[in-house]
């Protein structure tokens, strides 16, 4: 597993789950380099859990439907469960099925986990921390640009 920069799993630290706004805010307050670790960090860890075994379970789940958006969704949202529950269920993926969304969504209390938003957050940070900056926006560096780096 790739593993995303040092600082990534800290930025979820206190925000509650699936809010990609807090999460936004908290990560314009980085460098703009920190912002572009963050999107690279996000794309290496969906590129790890994009396994058969995740997917089986994340099918079970799922009863059985699935799709390639509601597959990323999960993946992203198991992300923002945090780096613990993460890498738990990368290494155990039956493991999905104790987490309590999923205990939820099973007895239909809740919708399927998901969390699309969280694709977009480095790209909401950069706006918000664009707008803080004195500098012309062409100043500012290409944003596929940043996060291809």
């Amino acid at each position: 597993m790739t593993l995303p920069d040092p600082d990534f799993w800290d930025l979820f630290e206190g925000i509650p789950l699936c809010d990609a706004d807090a999460l936004a805010a908290r990560l314009a307050r980085r460098p703009i380099e920190g912002i572009a670790g963050f999107e690279r960090s996000l794309h290496a860890l969906l590129r790890s859990s994009n396994t058969r075994e995740l997917l089986a379970a994340c099918v079970v789940v799922h009863s059985g439907g699935r799709s390639g958006e509601s597959w990323l969704h999960f993946r992203l949202w198991l992300i923002g469960q945090g780096r613990e529950t993460f890498t738990g269920v990368l290494h155990d993926p039956d493991a999905v099925a104790g987490i309590p969304d999923v205990i939820a969504f099973a007895a239909g209390r809740r919708p399927y986990p998901h969390y699309p938003e969280l694709l977009t957050v480095a790209e909401r940070a950069y706006d918000l921390m664009a707008a803080r900056t004195p500098a012309e926006p062409a100043a500012l560096p290409n944003l596929r640009e940043l996060f291809s780096r």
